[in-house]
């Protein structure tokens, strides 16, 4: 009996602890305070390739979000009154010399069951920014020589307070309503990757938004979480047995009569 007390008083303070979204209804729009959300990892994604495989670029970065969550009876009154059935991620890169949208990813709020009330909310999300190397195909991404000379290796990543961030609120309204131009896939369980290009180095930022998924339209104004990740500096490194100029290829034999008119690669 005791043990049995001391459990349900645990799951009483795990459930406690959680922190919700703060919601307000204003005239014409609701406003909503994220809490206890942002990146909350980011990593290096290694590929073994090379002749036997022993060698080790980066295939790109996998990043995760912790989203927020809403108290059942707000998150119904959501999907209700202002038609909306998820969350939206935008993914952006920035430099110096660029500010791009790498992609979308849609998150679903969970299906009300009228005898349980709502199922449990999705709690993360990841995503991947390949190098393009490894983000053409899946087949691309198995190679021992990655395509298009890629041998780049992230060296220094980090996730960083994200300074440029001034407004916390998402305010859900009909002038907020725009539809988003760019592809948003399905939801799905497995990875979403997005193509970061030749080279991995900038700051990536992640903005939420309410969104119908039916309609493609977003329903708030975005959000950039309260992190950013910082690539910072990548290193090109040797491959065994791929690409002229790499240490591991054995030196070119004295040319012969035979050989006088062979060129590498043809």
């Amino acid at each position: 009996m005791k043990r049995c007390l001391l459990l349900l008083l645990c799951f009483e303070a795990i459930i406690s602890c959680t922190k919700y979204a703060e919601l307000a209804v204003e005239s014409d729009r609701t406003i909503v305070r994220p809490v206890d959300w942002g990146i909350d990892s980011a990593r290096d994604v290694e590929w073994s390739v090379g002749l036997r495989f022993r060698d080790t670029v980066s295939k790109g970065i996998l990043i995760g979000v912790q989203l927020p969550k809403l108290q059942d009876n707000n998150l119904a009154e959501l999907i209700k009154q202002k038609n909306v059935d998820g969350w939206i991620l935008k993914a952006i890169r920035r430099n110096r010399s660029a500010y791009e949208t790498l992609g979308y990813l849609y998150v679903p709020f969970p299906r009300q069951d009228q005898r349980s009330g709502m199922n449990g909310q999705i709690e993360q999300a990841f995503f991947q920014v390949n190098y393009h190397a490894a983000a053409v195909s899946d087949r691309f991404s198995r190679m021992n020589c990655p395509a298009f000379g890629h041998r780049k290796y992230v060296k220094t990543m980090k996730i960083e307070d994200n300074y440029s961030n001034s407004s916390k609120l998402l305010s859900i309204s009909i002038s907020e309503d725009e539809v988003i131009a760019g592809k948003v896939e399905p939801f799905s369980f497995s990875m979403r990757i997005f193509s970061g290009g030749l080279s991995l180095v900038g700051i990536y930022e992640v903005h939420l938004a309410f969104y119908n998924f039916q309609t493609k339209t977003r329903k708030s104004n975005f959000l950039p979480a309260p992190e950013v990740v910082n690539v910072s500096f990548e290193e090109e490194r040797l491959v065994e047995g791929c690409g002229i100029g790499n240490e591991a290829i054995p030196p070119t034999p004295p040319e012969s009569k035979a050989n006088k008119n062979f060129k590498f690669g043809n």
